[in-house]
């Protein structure tokens, strides 16, 4: 009896598929990457943040609330997990070219919106080297 009720189950969520598949639905949902334009507006509001509202402190999710209210003001719908792991992503890219740029080399290395990310986090570096 078990069978029959799972292969019951089987087949409609296969018929649901299929029925998705025709319509042209998806059954996970699409990750729209961030535009230019929303990580641009991103960093102009995390750069407010960092130096007029929190300045020292180091809660990640507190700022990252802050930041996804901020560009739902501006019509830009990133959830605060979302604005986190943008955060958590811009931060590695700093420290790691940061990193890499300390090496030898005839020119530092460029990388993508390095001047808004050390105007945002470049007052730590001094925190750190005390």
């Amino acid at each position: 009896m078990e069978k029959i009720l799972l292969q019951g189950e089987i087949s409609r969520n296969t018929q649901k598929r299929k029925e998705n598949q025709k319509s042209g639905k998806r059954s996970v949902p699409l990750i729209k990457p961030w535009s230019s334009h929303e990580i641009w507006s991103f960093l102009q509001e995390w750069e407010f943040l960092e130096h007029e509202v929190y300045f020292g402190v180091k809660n990640n999710l507190v700022i990252s609330r802050a930041i996804s209210q901020r560009l739902h003001q501006r019509g830009i719908k990133k959830s605060w997990k979302k604005c986190s792991h943008m955060l958590t992503s811009l931060e590695d890219l700093y420290w790691t070219m940061r990193e890499a740029n300390k090496r030898p080399r005839s020119e530092p290395l460029p990388y993508p919106y390095g001047e808004a990310l050390h105007r945002i986090l470049g007052h730590t570096q001094k925190d750190i080297d005390l």
